[in-house]
């Protein structure tokens, strides 16, 4: 099943599974790109979301849902999922410990994103879904706003 959404921007962090970017593609005609994300909750769950801003209304996300999660919903989300801590130090010192200078970014193709060589990945990472770049074109007339309890108006397509 494919689900379709519209959500505001504020909406986005209200998503209570854990999801991981593993890539993103520029979309021919938008000036902004589309963010591919695989769910983390559980390893081998097969949910994947892709985001990209609305070209119409860029306060607005689309946000496609695709797979279904093969685990239950999680009862809370982890605040730090995705974040990196520094871990405390041991030893008896008193002094200041200072963080490695920060150097300026290397620079990477938008096109391109780097992902994890050591998580065994599956062919449909592969960005197999074969759409057209205007895919979303009139998605605003076939979706409708925002409702007013505050969830995002979707669609729901059966593959």
């Amino acid at each position: 099943m494919k689900r379709v959404c519209q959500v505001p921007a504020e909406g986005l962090s209200s998503d209570v599974w854990s999801w991981r970017k593993y890539g993103q593609k520029p979309i021919k005609g938008s000036p902004y790109p589309r963010g591919y994300y695989r769910c983390s909750t559980s390893k081998g769950c097969l949910a994947r979301k892709q985001v990209e801003r609305n070209r119409s209304d860029p306060d607005m996300f689309i946000v496609t849902y695709t797979g279904e999660h093969s685990h239950p919903i999680p009862t809370h989300r982890n605040s730090l999922a995705g974040s990196t801590r520094n871990k405390p130090t041991t030893s008896g010192d008193d002094k200041p410990t200072s963080s490695p200078p920060v150097s300026s970014p290397t620079t990477h193709s938008p096109a391109t994103e780097k992902t994890d060589e050591n998580e065994n990945d599956t062919d449909e990472d592969n960005f197999d879904m074969v759409m057209d770049d205007d895919f979303f074109e009139g998605l605003d007339e076939l979706v409708g706003p925002i409702t007013g309890d505050g969830f995002p108006a979707c669609v729901d397509f059966i593959r």
